[in-house]
């Protein structure tokens, strides 16, 4: 069975979520806390989901609505699916309308009926209200094969009944105005959709029967998992997964229970099972999260065929090395469908989701809204961010971005933003771009260049809409800033000096950063004074055209602003035998400024502030 799609309307933040299509594969879905992620996965469960009444701002508070939710759903089967639901309901019958022109040729149909039904795939519409335990058909026939042909003794019927004493299906005849292609589709919904939220399974004893299937709760999952050993290959299997999740985890068993009579409890051993240490394996209930989650969604992906998997936020439970993991796994039982509700970019790429929904909160409104992110627009922005050098999980989350020089103005921009008198808005990532010599307006690229990033601005909205840039000035020439300037249409700005470490250039903060790196590496080496650095820096300024000979450096303004601010500083702590790291040290300095001599950041504060007015 798979779900194509599913509409809910008036189910908590949902009023109306309009046909979310779900791949036959895997489907994700992503959006902030509380955006209706979880009410969406919640939705899956149809007849258990409860009423739950959408309420709206545009409401008057007095409004009475609806008690009942609603979901409209698409289930699709073929036939061998079918054969298998009716048996599992005891009906043991299935009745299929059938066009009124393709039963003229009886004999025909009779003879060939399974291969007539075998070559099609079946596509039945319900609605599902939550006061019901059952769908009904939104179309007639249910499942949409031909037009209604009007009058009931028009509407013909295939019927095939299950022989117990031969164990097969047989043609029955023909007949009128009747089917229950609903029914067992409505059990197939109740039976082979499971949704894990993101919390703890209370599992930890039930009583053996056979026959079961795993409960919603997933309480009874210590009797399957016992039944599971019956076949001994299925459950090595199922033993090299759980270790290849949890490495720290060598085998999972089904003892006896020894505070309930006549039952069973998992045990999860961390000791190899050959030195029969049973009594150091811990019951599930005193197990982390994530592991009982994960044995109850592989039993179900290992076990049956034709489910519906739905998992939210597994990053929440499971560390994210485990959750990559546990989605190459299902990648190997693929005859089943994944739904994944999730925050993590990083498990985005790992699952490669055929399709993928954004679902946001309209505040004006008070509702979840849904929009399905084109395929072809999903691989076009992971073109752009490769072309960038920058991963998805790298803007993933944003509210809006900042694009920035390096990693070093990454790191120390967030800090010195905390000086600001107006500190940017919350949800803002600085994100260094890779190559900013290709912004370089004389190149015969550059306007192919800042298309890309207008592609990116307009693109999906899992990458942030709104950007701005900072770049270092460099040796650029008034005119070359303004050409940069005329090219970006306007969303490039400069710093204030050639680079960031020209901001840098306070003795005290860097007689500190060396003091530091030198304790770091237990280099025996007296720390530098602040006269020490002062005099060292003068020495490597001496040799620069553009210095003032008659100034002292720290009144050379302009040569503060212009030198080549690395390089001074990659000199000035080789003559205390240790090289300058550009990001490690930027930071150290950039704190020590903030906390000691936040006014030396003055102008390089005032122009961050700058671009987040500007963005936002």
């Amino acid at each position: 069975m798979k779900i194509g799609w599913l509409k809910i309307r008036n189910y908590k933040s949902y009023r109306d979520s309009g046909e979310i299509e779900f791949a036959p594969d895997f489907t994700v879905i992503v959006g902030k806390n509380n955006s209706g992620k979880s009410a969406l996965l919640q939705g899956l469960r149809l007849d258990v989901a409860g009423a739950k009444p959408h309420r709206s701002p545009l409401q008057p508070r007095e409004f009475v609505p609806d008690q009942n939710s609603y979901f409209d759903v698409q289930v699709i089967l073929d036939w061998h699916e079918f054969e298998i639901i009716a048996r599992r309901n005891n009906t043991n019958r299935v009745v299929y309308p059938v066009n009124p022109n393709e039963t003229n040729s009886y004999p025909e149909i009779k003879k060939n009926w399974r291969s007539f039904l075998i070559r099609r795939e079946t596509k039945i519409e319900l609605n599902w209200p939550s006061n019901s335990g059952e769908g009904t058909a939104l179309n007639s026939p249910s499942h949409g094969q031909f037009h209604d042909p009007g009058s009931p003794h028009e509407r013909l019927s295939m019927v095939l009944d299950y022989d117990i004493q031969q164990s097969s299906w047989r043609f029955s005849g023909i007949t009128g105005n009747v089917e229950n292609l609903p029914s067992l589709a409505s059990y197939a919904l109740r039976t082979q959709v499971f949704v894990f939220d993101a919390e703890r399974l209370n599992i930890d004893v039930s009583q053996p029967a056979a026959g079961q299937a795993l409960q919603p709760n997933a309480r009874n999952l210590p009797t399957l998992l016992h039944e599971m050993q019956a076949n001994p290959s299925l459950w090595v299997r199922f033993n090299q997964h759980v270790s290849e999740i949890f490495p720290q985890i060598t085998s999972i068993t089904t003892p006896p229970s020894t505070d309930t009579a006549n039952s069973i409890t998992i045990s999860v051993w961390q000791v190899e099972i050959e030195t029969q240490r049973e009594d150091l394996a811990v019951r599930l209930k005193e197990c982390g999260t994530g592991v009982g989650q994960v044995l109850a969604i592989l039993y179900i992906a290992m076990t049956r065929t034709g489910n519906v998997i739905a998992i939210d936020e597994p990053n929440s439970f499971l560390h994210p090395g485990a959750s990559r993991k546990l989605i190459e796994i299902l990648k190997i039982y693929n005859k089943n469908q994944y739904i994944v509700a999730t925050h993590s970019a990083d498990l985005i790429a790992a699952i490669q989701p055929s399709i993928l929904h954004q679902v946001t909160w309209d505040k004006q409104s008070g509702e979840s809204k849904v929009r399905m992110v084109d395929h072809v627009n999903l691989d076009e922005m992971s073109e752009i961010l490769t072309d960038l050098g920058v991963r998805l999980s790298d803007v993933f989350g944003a509210d809006q971005v900042i694009w920035v020089e390096g990693p070093t103005e990454a790191k120390c921009f967030p800090i010195i933003s905390t000086i600001t008198k107006h500190h940017p808005p919350s949800g803002t990532m600085f994100v260094p771009v890779r190559a900013t010599g290709d912004f370089d307006a004389k190149s015969a690229d550059a306007k192919q260049v800042w298309d890309i990033y207008k592609r990116l601005s307009q693109s999906v909205a899992l990458v942030p809409p709104t950007i701005g840039f900072s770049f270092d000035r460099e040796c650029r020439s008034q005119n070359q800033l303004h050409d940069l300037h005329r090219e970006s249409g306007g969303q490039v700005t400069f710093l204030p000096r050639r680079l960031l470490e020209n901001h840098f250039l306070h003795c005290g903060a860097l007689a500190h950063a060396i003091a530091d790196e030198l304790a770091f590496r237990n280099i025996e080496v007296p720390p530098p004074t602040t006269v020490q650095i002062s005099e060292a820096i003068a020495e490597i300024s001496s040799v620069d055209d553009i210095r003032r000979k008659e100034l002292c450096w720290t009144d050379d303004v302009d040569w503060i602003s212009k030198c080549h601010g690395a390089k001074v500083l990659e000199e000035l702590f080789g003559r205390f035998q240790i090289s300058y790291s550009k990001i490690r040290h930027g930071e150290i300095i950039a704190r020590w400024l903030v906390s000691n001599e936040p006014d030396h950041l003055e102008e390089l504060a005032n122009y961050l502030e700058s671009l987040w007015h500007k963005t936002h």
